[in-house]
């Protein structure tokens, strides 16, 4: 069940990446590199399974949907037009506040890998 929950938090973060990506050229018309890197390395980890190098990912994925959830509350409360807001709320508290469980997730899955001090840094 771990490893799933595990599995299925990275695949959500790598959709995520390539939303990030499809949105900033579609938007911008340029190709957004961070982007692709962010989802390449967590493919990487997806397949590698460091228990190390994927606590950080998960506490730096954490931090991030934390921050962008915060951010959509915050500009719900600040927006002076309520009905397009909310919709807009709607939209990204969902993408983001399941980002947020999703880090979460993960952030469970490795520290408890990384309690169980087995297999020298990676997840069985």
């Amino acid at each position: 069940m771990k490893k799933a929950l595990r599995i299925i938090a990275l695949i959500y973060f790598i959709f995520l990446s390539l939303f990030w990506f499809t949105d900033t050229y579609i938007s911008l018309g340029v190709i957004h590199y961070t982007s692709l890197i962010v989802g390449t390395l967590l493919m990487v980890q997806l397949f590698h399974n460091h228990k190390i190098i994927g606590l950080r990912y998960a506490i730096i994925l954490t931090c991030w949907s934390g921050y962008k959830f915060t951010d959509a509350v915050l500009g719900y409360f600040q927006s002076e037009d309520r009905g397009m807001a909310l919709r807009f709320f709607i939209l990204t508290g969902s993408i983001f506040g399941l980002a947020l469980l999703m880090a979460v997730v993960l952030l469970y899955c490795y520290v408890k890998a990384i309690k169980s001090g087995k297999n020298h840094g990676y997840i069985e």
